[in-house]
Formats: C-alpha cells, structure tokens, sequence
C-alpha cells in the first residue's frame, strides 16, 4: 500500500483463518500473528509503503483493509484515504496481479475495505470489495472481519 503525504498514517489490516477454527487479525501490534502471515513494513509518516507477506494458505477467507489510523474513529475518515490518493497492489510470485484504488467516497467510515481472498485446498480467488466501514477501535478484529457487511459471501462460517 502507498499513499500521499496526508493522511500521515494510513493502516495495513489483514484478517484470516487461523488454523485452528478462529481468526487472526495482522495489523501494526500484531505484525506477526501466525507463522505465514507478516506486516513487513509499517510506514507511520506518510507515503508508504506498507508491506505484508502471505507464506501459505489455510483454506478460508483472507480480507485485506485500509484503515485512516490518522482520522480514526471519524465518520469522514474515508475522505482522507480517498484524497491521499492511496493505492494497494497485491502480487504473487509471478509479479502484479492487480491494484485498487478507494472508491468514491460518499458515506461514512474510516476504514476502505479492498478485497478478499478466498482459499479452497489450493485454489484462491480473489474478490473486490472496494467499500468503507466506520470503527470503533484499531484492534477489533470484529471491525476488520464483519461489521456492516453487505455483500454476499462464499462461506459464512469465518463472518
């Protein structure tokens, strides 16, 4: 993820299946959650980029968000990630699979909602979701995992 010199701290948030029946939340106090998954960057002045890094897979959905850590908990907070302008690209080991940029932003929240990767044995799809929730805490995983959720999904039992 990179992004404008403001907002100052724009927030790499991934949730996943955690191996064991829960979830893992990696965001910048738990940079390491589990043995696959690393924030390998945490960028808090400006610019980026934030990195993070997915070793391996356990079957289930992964979802990755942005969150405006300098606006938190404000219901325009999504505005500041719009106008940064903030972009995320995911990549494999093939290179650049594809990158988002914010939508419009016309309602309220602080956190973008970018996309979901669901895992099935070894097969990953990769979902847009491209929407903004607001928060009422940095490390709520329930905030990053299912909070005002609208769109359909393909297997409920990680929401």
């Amino acid at each position: 993820m990179t992004w404008g010199v403001t907002p100052d701290d724009l927030d790499s948030h991934l949730t996943g299946p955690d191996g064991s029946g829960g979830r893992f939340h990696m965001y910048y106090s738990d940079k390491n959650p589990n043995q696959y998954v690393s924030l390998d960057v945490d960028d808090l002045v400006s610019y980026g980029p934030e990195t993070t890094t997915i070793t391996s897979f356990y079957t289930g959905t992964y979802r990755y968000s942005v969150h405006n850590y300098s606006n938190r908990y404000t219901a325009t907070g999504g505005s500041g990630i719009v106008s940064s302008p903030a972009k995320v690209e995911l990549y494999d080991h093939t290179g650049l699979l594809r990158s988002f940029s914010p939508p419009t932003f016309t309602g309220t929240g602080d956190t973008w909602r970018v996309f979901e990767i669901v895992v099935v044995g070894t097969a990953a799809t990769t979902n847009t979701i491209n929407t903004f929730v607001l928060t009422n805490s940095s490390d709520n995983i329930d905030y990053f995992k299912s909070n005002n959720q609208k769109e359909p999904y393909l297997d409920n039992k990680y929401f």
